[in-house]
This record gives structure tokens, sequence and C-alpha cells, in this order.
């Protein structure tokens, strides 16, 4: 898929107003303003399309996606009031399937730069005789009771729900196309507390926020075109041929290396008094190396990502289980940045409605603490302890150490303190 160069950058830029040429100070940067005309920004589809048709892309979104909430940590909303943390327990934990919506969320917002999932509370919606939903002037649907309980979390497509901002860049409320089953096109209006919004990068779009597939789409392009270059090639000139010759043949002699060299296969077995030369001839490269430019492409997709090279592309001499769990140590810091967005998350988007609705609000603030990564799980301590002492003892039987030493060692390893 061709990727316009204007596409890849929010901003456009005009020769003689190029980034960079406006001073700080002076009042030269009050010259600096962004029209909406001017923001560019790369269609919804095409993002998804790159996630979609590039497998280290998706790969790495997937992993990154669900590293938020990952392995050795969970949940926990602490409050000073055991029915604060109970009620929101059950609305968020409690709820099956609530986890899965987190990490799918995040993924969207990865590829999309938001994720609009849906909130489904307990309400009571006013029907008509034909148990349709009643919908005041404005569109929103009546309610005979609102809920005070979230009792599900519903995935939405971030192209067909789009939020509505008023004019102090708040969003008013959500608007999502629906296709009913006879296939026309309907809109369905959500008031702000029933869509979560997620939005990790918005320093670069406060509006919409910015995902990583757009962030690289550049580097993601050159990869892919040079994939399919490499594919096209390895068609063209990789399965190699036999080129049969002979020493000073003749004109009618030429003939016969001709049949000689049609019937050639493995299973050929050549007989001929006549001197011939068989040459198996494949790729005959003369241009430039190209792998320096593919590491390039590659080193520059794994940063843009933030994810080590071997785990993005699973390929390479470095790919095995204890390096790539070594490695993905390294993004835990990345980790914990996205933990502390997504808590503000599902604090203000989440747990603030919820508290209002129960009339609670001001009362207490429940906040969503996240397990540190870097302790290690009570099974993986032990599996780790059984292999040492097993070592140790080899050891002790060998004479190495006395037992009275294995234990000191022991102990020390894993900071034992036996109660007498």
């Amino acid at each position: 898929m061709p990727v316009r160069k204007e596409v890849l950058s929010r901003f456009s830029y005009t020769p003689e107003d190029e980034r960079g040429d406006f001073k700080i100070g002076g009042g030269e940067s009050t010259k600096f303003t962004i029209q909406d005309v001017d923001r560019k920004r790369t269609p919804l589809k095409d993002l998804e399309w790159y996630y979609w048709n590039y497998g280290p892309l998706f790969r790495s979104l997937n992993l990154k996606a669900a590293s938020i909430w990952g392995r050795g940590f969970h949940v926990e909303i602490k409050s000073e009031d055991k029915g604060i943390i109970d009620l929101c327990t059950n609305s968020t934990l409690g709820v099956p399937g609530f986890k899965q919506w987190c990490i799918n969320e995040s993924l969207h917002t990865y590829i999309y730069g938001k994720g609009p999932g849906e909130l489904i509370w307990d309400d009571t919606n006013k029907e008509d005789k034909e148990g349709k939903p009643v919908k005041d002037k404005h569109g929103f649907v009546i309610k005979e009771e609102e809920g005070k309980n979230i009792v599900g979390y519903n995935l939405t497509d971030p192209k067909t729900m789009v939020p509505k901002w008023d004019k102090q860049g708040y969003i008013e409320y959500w608007v999502q196309k629906i296709t009913t089953k006879t296939g026309t096109q309907e809109e369905q209006k959500h008031k702000p507390r029933k869509v979560c919004h997620y939005r990790f990068h918005q320093i670069a779009d406060s509006f919409e926020g910015i995902g990583l597939v757009e962030t690289n789409l550049s580097t993601v392009n050159g990869l892919m075109t040079a994939k399919t270059s490499s594919r096209d090639l390895l068609f063209r000139y990789g399965v190699p041929f036999v080129h049969v010759t002979k020493t000073g043949a003749t004109a009618r002699e030429i003939p016969k290396l001709d049949k000689i060299g049609e019937n050639f296969s493995s299973k050929t077995h050549l007989s001929s008094s006549e001197k011939i030369k068989v040459d198996l001839v494949g790729i005959q490269s003369k241009g430039i190396e190209v792998k320096p430019h593919f590491d390039f492409l590659q080193e520059d997709l794994a940063g843009g990502l933030g994810m080590p090279k071997a785990i993005v592309f699973f390929a390479g001499e470095t790919v095995n289980r204890a390096t790539l769990t070594e490695l993905m140590t390294v993004t835990s810091i990345e980790v914990k940045t996205y933990q502390e967005k997504l808590s503000d998350i599902l604090e203000n988007q989440i747990l603030a409605p919820l508290l209002i609705a129960n009339k609670l609000e001001g009362k207490y603030k429940p906040q969503v603490v996240w397990e540190p990564l870097d302790e290690k799980g009570e099974k993986e301590i032990l599996e780790n302890f059984k292999l040492f002492s097993e070592s140790i003892s080899k050891l002790v039987q060998q004479g190495v150490y006395t037992k009275e030493q294995a234990k000191v060692i022991v102990d020390n390893k894993f900071d034992f303190k036996v109660q007498k």
C-alpha cells in the first residue's frame, strides 16, 4: 500500500515556515499557530491495514498490550472504607472479561491512538410498545432509572465511535455508527459515562491521541517494501539452474549439449565421451550490500515500538527462552509508565462515575495500585529455590561445601530467616 509523504506528518509546513524557524521569546513564537485545516492524520483504515498485514508489528503490539496487565502483578483498589473497596472491585475485577477488555482497549490505543470501550450500566431504559428504547429530542435514550452499578464491558470499534467536543475541549457525548439487521446505518449517542476513553499519547494530539503504528509508519512501509522486493528477487533468481558447456564445441555438437541441459535433473546420470562442464548458476548479485539497510530499518522499528529487536522479529542468534525473558525486563520501565496512565483512566472514567452514581463522591478516593513488576511470584521463588538447592546438594556430596556452609549460602541467597 503506497503511503503519501504528507499523510505521515500531523502538521504541514511550507518551505518558508519550516520547523525550527520560530524563536522562543521576543514574540516570535506567537506567530506559530496550528489551525484545524493544517492537521493531517493517517486514515484509521490504513493503520489497521498495516497492523493486520505486517507480522512483526502485529506481534509487538499484541505483546505490549498484554504486558500492561502482564505476569507477576495484579490490580488492587485501595481505600479507607471496605464498602468502597467491595463496590469498586465488584464493578471492575469482579466483572467477567474486565482484564481482557483492558488489554484489548490498550491494543486499540497502540494502533489507532484511542480505544473507546463501552461501560454497561444496570440502567432501566424507557421503551415504546415495540420494546425499542425511546429517545429524546437530542437523540439520547431516555432512562426510567439511572443505574448504580457497572455490570459489563463492551469492546467498541474506534472507527465507528467518534467523540463530540464542546467549546472548552471536553467530550460532550459520543456518536456510534451502527449497522442494523436490514443493512441501514444508524447513529447512537452515548453520554460520557458510558464510554471509557483510552489515550496513552496525548501530547502529540490532545483530541484523538496518537498510536505506535502512525509514529512508525514510514519505517514499517520501508520494511514491507524491502520484504516484497526480496520475495520477488527470490522467485525470479533464487531457483538455481544448470548451465552445460563444452570446450571447443562445434555447431554440429551444440544441439547435443542443449538436449543434455534440458534433461538434466538431480536423478540424471550423464554419460558422454565428450568433455562436458556443468555449472550450477544461481543469484549473481553485483549490487550494493543491503544487509546494513535492513538492520537499520529493523533497529529503527524496534526502537520506535520500545521493544528489543529479538522480540520484534523473533529471529537471530539471540532468540532463546533465557534471552527473551531477560530482554522483557528491559521494557519494565515503559510498562510501568503505561500502567500509571491506565490507572488514571480507570480511576477517572470508571471509579469516579461509579462513586457519583452511589452518592459517595468526595468522601473516598480509591486508587488502582499495580504490584511491582520486579518482584517474583511465590511459585517462581519456590522453583528457583528447588533448582538452587539441588545444585548445592550435589556440591555438598562432592565435598566442595559442608552442610553448614551450604545452609548459610541458601539462607543468604533467598534471605531466609528461620523462626526458633
